[in-house]
């Protein structure tokens, strides 16, 4: 639950959502609140208007339910449970394309458990040299796992506070090829934050500046734990420059082309897709709202389905539906449970 400091730090957001559904915060508490509605009233209201002023009003309170929604997922991440263990260590093994919706970093987590920390000694503070590159903390690298290349990368550390690696010189690292088998994050992920071109006033942090921003649009792979801060506050740079979190808000109309990482990862997932095998699907449920992954489905397998069909879900509809979407006309093999279908007692 929320205390009165975290009201206050929401005040903009509740405000709105009592102005246009009429709900109090008390009222959030009793009654389900749809946020992609939301969302998505946001992002039509930012097309719409042409003022600076109220457009930057709009872009606090996407901030703000954003970070809300961020906060949540954060606090929630637990991998130390017995069959994401060893879920981490099947993936290291087995090397699979995986392909989430999830914003959290729990399969990335359990597969660098699963590799064991790497021996290799901490850069110093400040900037990488060259030699150190390829410098990561556990001996599965996270940043070379996701298929597609960032702007900027973090070398993951324990205490050194390391400058931010330009995309050059971290890809040209004889030693930082991208993995084959990708982790494709179709709906973004919350270690991975974009430089905007608003800043925050140093004296009134709850104020917003436009200017340029020489960084703007570049995307930032952040080490460690993902962001989540307790006031809800954006996180910022070195030099108070906004980063946004690059993940796909639950929205009615989703931007999932362009060139950026999330196109990119959608047209990969299709590749990776249409040459499966053995496909395993875990804990998605295909819902009717999210045609964009219905599309992909449909395109990926319109030559031929899959030879295997998994599916581990307690709800008996999605193995039809999955089914349906890729075409697979024999029976899947339906588990209700990741504990089952790992085999853990």
């Amino acid at each position: 639950m929320l205390g009165a400091d975290g009201r206050q730090d929401l005040k903009e957001l509740f405000d709105y959502i009592e102005r246009y559904w009429k709900l109090s915060v008390d009222s959030l508490r009793e009654r389900p609140f749809d946020i992609e509605e939301c969302f998505t009233l946001l992002q039509q209201q930012q097309i719409e208007h042409a003022d600076n002023v109220y457009v930057g009003y709009l872009a606090r309170i996407q901030d703000q339910l954003t970070a809300l929604l961020t906060r949540f997922i954060g606090h929630v991440e637990n991998y130390t449970a017995p069959d994401l263990q060893e879920l981490g260590r099947r993936l290291l093994e087995e090397r699979p394309a995986v392909l989430t919706f999830n914003y959290d970093t729990i399969i990335e987590s359990v597969i660098e458990s699963a590799s064991g920390l790497s021996d290799l000694p901490e850069p110093a503070e400040g900037r990488v040299p060259d030699d150190k590159l390829s410098y990561s903390l556990h001996n599965w690298n996270r940043a070379l796992a996701y298929g597609v290349r960032f702007d900027e990368v973090e070398l993951q550390q324990t205490g050194t506070l390391l400058e931010p690696v330009p995309c050059g010189r971290f890809y040209g690292h004889r030693g930082n090829s991208l993995y084959d088998a990708p982790i494709l994050k179709l709906h973004g992920s919350l270690n991975w934050l974009t430089h905007t071109s608003r800043r925050v006033f140093l004296d009134h942090p709850e104020d917003y500046e436009t200017r340029s921003n020489p960084k703007n649009g570049l995307v930032v792979l952040k080490s460690g734990f993902p962001w989540v801060r307790e006031d809800f506050s954006p996180p910022d740079d070195d030099f108070k420059w906004i980063l946004e979190p690059v993940i796909v808000t639950p929205m009615l109309y989703k931007n999932l082309g362009g060139d950026r990482l999330i196109g990119q990862s959608w047209r990969r997932a299709r590749c990776e897709l249409s040459e499966c095998r053995r496909l395993v699907v875990g804990g998605y449920s295909f819902p009717p709202t999210d045609f964009a992954v219905r599309k992909l489905f449909l395109e990926a397998f319109e030559d031929g389905p899959p030879d295997e069909l998994v599916v581990i879900n307690p709800d008996p509809s999605a193995a039809e539906t999955a089914a349906s979407l890729c075409h697979f006309k024999s029976d899947p093999v339906v588990s209700p449970d990741l504990g089952q279908y790992l085999e853990i007692p």
